[in-house]
């Protein structure tokens, strides 16, 4: 089971290493990071509340982002992407009261990290997703 723990959070850590040596690390990335890199981020109840942080300003940049791209997009394209996203908000509600349960039912705190970090990845692909819509609609 640690395993588990190590292979996810050695996944993000491989991820946003990654990005930063390709010069491309989001600020949120480097403020998870940075978290992560104190003494209170090295506890059980830090590591959860770095994730939560970020979790949560993943969230504001999503919806950043969201109405960044709803401005770029003709009136049926926006019906299309507000049903996506209104899909996509049922999808991670239910994703988040699966894996809640499934991790917080295991025995070990690292499970609880294990719950935060798999949290703030989802929000963090999606807002990323449409960064990346985003860029396609504006760049040249």
């Amino acid at each position: 089971m640690k395993y588990l723990l190590t292979l996810s959070l050695g996944l993000f850590t491989y991820t946003a290493c990654l990005a930063q040596a390709a010069g491309e690390a989001h600020p949120i990335d480097q403020e998870l990071d940075a978290c992560m890199s104190t003494s209170d981020g090295q506890s059980t109840y830090g590591m959860i509340t770095c994730y939560q942080q970020a979790e949560e300003a993943w969230d504001a940049e999503l919806n950043r982002l969201y109405k960044a791209l709803m401005a770029t997009l003709e009136k049926e394209d926006q019906d299309r992407l507000r049903a996506a996203q209104r899909a996509w908000i049922a999808y991670r509600d239910a994703e988040y009261s699966f894996s809640g349960e499934m991790y917080y039912a295991m025995e070990g705190t690292m499970y609880r990290i294990m719950a935060a970090g798999r949290e703030m990845e989802m929000v963090r692909t999606r807002a990323l997703e449409f960064q990346e819509y985003y860029s396609w609609r504006t760049e040249p």
